[in-house]
């Protein structure tokens, strides 16, 4: 059986393809090469990859 973590954060800026994630006070940054977030935005991170946004 494998198991996936996907996290959820909130999008603090955006530099190109890459973007800096809030996940609960630790800051980390995400490949947002297929997803286009806008600051402000939930997203879902996997493997520092931005799977999609969420409500």
């Amino acid at each position: 059986m494998v198991m996936c973590l996907a996290l959820i954060g909130k999008v603090l800026s955006v530099r190109g393809k890459k973007a800096v994630i809030d996940f609960e006070g630790v800051e980390r940054e995400a490949s947002a090469e297929f997803i286009k977030p806008e600051v402000g935005d939930s997203v879902m991170v996997f493997n520092d990859i931005i799977l999609e946004k969420v409500e």
